[in-house]
């Protein structure tokens, strides 16, 4: 009886057991297929994954967590144009944290820089093209008079006062609007964007200035403007020019582009700043330089045409570079407004009714830090709070996006 129930059992565990042998050889042959399925599945969905990565720690209080990384992102520093790198890290070359930014997103020049482009060094070598650094000359005018005896130089701080064992030797400055000088480490109040540490050079101090009344100056913070309304004075740079010297840059440097008058500055090694620069005629060589440019500036000293060409046979150069701006040109309302002077921008501020604080401030600052367009043109400024420091917007548009800059600095700095 035992015998044949086990012999009828036998086919039915037999059938079982091919069926499961089955269903392993299966999975054995189809995890190779599932891993990767997987692998494709999170390489094509990878940006949405770390997007949602992204809130998630933003939403359990981690702020402190690194910036996502992905194919479409990649860091740059402001400072140095030619530094880039795929993942979060420190510029080699000044130490500042690496920006990250969306591969082809529009770049943001500095103040004063028309245009970027790097040059290859063989291109560099080919063409010939040598730099040379900014310096203070003796230049006088064809009837042998000092340009330094005449104005604007003659009203310029001339002989650096005593270094007192207090003194500050480092300045923290924008990267992207240099005006905008600090003390104390922070972030601009313009654009939230970190504030880079300056050497001070053997000439140069750090004074508490008006920007509007250069000859309102202080040694010590907490000083006022009279003239402004009694607004605070700011720090600044100052470089205290050699008795009887004006800063001078070769004939060989200047171009004149669209009526603008140009120097290239080598911002990084094989990558040069397009700069407008106000100057006077020229003499034994050399251009007396109103403002534009920074002593110890390394430009162009020959071969600068052939850079202009270049510009001038590609605009898009810049665009085939790593690190070089890529913003496209603006409309043209856009950019006459953006080449107006501090002359215009009062011309508009006239037309408005001001309190005599508001319009000093607007003064000040020339330009919203969101559109780039004159304070003034879009009607009354729009104050705004940025960094403890009251900022002028050109409209209301403006607010979210500025408002969001620093929202996202302020997460930045918050503690984990």
């Amino acid at each position: 009886m035992s015998d044949r129930r086990s012999s009828a059992e036998l086919p039915r565990a037999s059938l079982w057991s091919r069926i499961a042998g089955g269903l392993h050889i299966a999975q054995v042959r189809l995890r190779f297929i599932a891993v990767f399925a997987l692998v494709f599945l999170i390489v094509g969905n990878w940006d949405t994954i770390s997007h949602y990565w992204q809130r998630w720690v933003s939403s359990i209080g981690l702020r402190g967590a690194e910036p996502s990384v992905s194919s479409s992102t990649e860091f740059f520093c402001p400072m140095c144009p030619g530094v880039r790198s795929a993942w979060p890290s420190m510029c080699p070359v000044c130490s500042m944290p690496l920006v990250r930014r969306t591969k082809g997103e529009m770049g943001i020049l500095p103040d004063g820089s028309l245009a970027r482009m790097q040059i290859s060094p063989y291109r560099l070598q080919l063409g010939g093209i040598a730099t040379s650094r900014v310096e203070y000359r003796e230049l006088r005018q064809a009837d042998d008079t000092l340009w330094a005896a005449v104005e604007p130089f003659k009203s310029q701080p001339r002989n650096a006062p005593e270094l007192t064992p207090q003194e500050p030797r480092l300045a923290y400055v924008c990267a992207q609007h240099p005006h905008q000088v600090r003390s104390q480490p922070g972030r601009c109040a313009l654009d939230a964007t970190e504030l880079v540490p300056q050497e001070l050079g053997p000439q140069e101090r750090l004074r508490w200035r008006c920007p509007l009344h250069p000859e309102v100056v202080a040694d010590q913070p907490g000083g006022t403007c009279p003239q402004c309304a009694d607004l605070p004075l700011l720090p600044a740079v100052i470089d205290y020019a050699p008795q009887n010297m004006v800063l001078a840059v070769p004939e060989t440097a200047v171009i004149d582009a669209e009526g603008q008058t140009v120097v290239f500055q080598q911002t990084s090694p094989g990558v040069f700043d397009a700069i407008r620069v106000e100057l006077l005629p020229a003499s034994g060589g050399y251009h007396p330089v109103i403002r534009g440019i920074k002593r110890g500036s390394e430009i162009v000293s020959q071969g600068a045409f052939l850079l202009d060409a270049e510009t001038r046979l590609d605009p898009d150069l810049a665009a085939t570079y790593f690190g070089a701006d890529t913003r496209a040109a603006p409309d043209e309302s856009k950019a006459a407004a953006t080449k107006s002077s501090s002359t215009d921008v009062a011309t508009l501020l006239a037309r408005l009714k001001l309190s005599d604080r508001d319009r000093a401030l607007a003064l000040r600052q020339r330009v919203c830090p969101i559109t780039g367009l004159p304070l003034g043109s879009m009607g009354a400024p729009v104050p705004a709070k940025g960094t403890g420091d009251e900022v002028q917007l050109c409209c209301e548009g403006c607010r979210g996006k500025f408002e969001r800059l620093h929202a996202e600095a302020a997460k930045g700095n918050a503690a984990p």
